[in-house]
């Protein structure tokens, strides 16, 4: 998949998103965690997140 979380979501605050920083060139649960908005410092709990995220489940394809 080519579209971003930032897009996927039609996130309007690009200038503030980290992983619009990257460029593209890596997926937001690929970014380390210190770089995660509202996720704890805690690996476990950045994939317990990023699992629950409709734009996750969209790329992976993963049907409740």
């Amino acid at each position: 998949m080519s579209i971003k979380c930032y897009e996927y979501f039609g996130c309007k605050r690009i200038n503030d998103c980290p992983f619009y920083r990257y460029e593209g060139k890596r997926n937001c649960w690929e970014v380390e965690i210190a770089l995660t908005p509202y996720v704890s410092a805690d690996e476990e709990d950045k994939f317990t997140y990023c699992k629950h995220c409709l734009y996750y489940q969209d790329v992976h394809k993963i049907k409740d």
